[in-house]
């Protein structure tokens, strides 16, 4: 593989990660773009939405490369990776390091410890109920609201309504 394949193949995994844990789309684009640039990729073409990317670019000798990715699988809210890849993306602006290194650093970035469902459920709530006070609900209210909550959690559909 020679470098602008690298640098390809990196973007692309990249931007699907950052996607995938719930980056938007803005960002995205705007640092593929920024990688590209740094690496004097030439003729850069990228699209994204949320389950589709493509991505064209060119070296500085011509050589040519695209490919797209599909991403069927949704998006999970992962603020942890997310904060890895964003300062991921900074390490890249501020030294440039070789290509054939770029996907090694991705696994890294993304080699984090999850939060167990039970943990996360509970923060929901404590939002959810945090919320309430804030808007001066009463209690019955946002018993109400922390019971819908949990159903929304654990996939099914709001039953209670105030």
């Amino acid at each position: 593989m020679n470098d602008i394949e690298y640098i390809h193949e990196f973007a692309l995994d990249f931007s699907e990660k950052m996607l995938a844990c719930g980056a938007n789309l803005e960002r995205t684009v705007g640092s593929v773009n920024h990688i590209c640039d740094i690496y004097g990729c030439q003729e850069v073409n990228f699209f994204a939405i949320n389950c589709f990317l493509t991505l064209s670019m060119k070296d500085a000798e011509g050589n040519h490369v695209a490919g797209q990715r599909c991403n069927l699988e949704g998006v999970e809210i992962d603020l942890e990776k997310l904060g890895r890849l964003h300062r991921l993306s900074k390490k890249i602006y501020e030294e440039k390091p070789e290509p054939r290194l770029l996907n090694g650093m991705l696994e890294e970035a993304l080699d984090t410890k999850g939060y167990s469902p039970q943990l996360i459920l509970l923060a929901f709530l404590i939002i959810q109920a945090s919320i309430g006070m804030l808007f001066d609900s009463g209690a019955g209210d946002i018993c109400t609201d922390l019971l819908n909550a949990a159903q929304i959690f654990l996939g099914g559909a709001s039953l209670l309504s105030t």
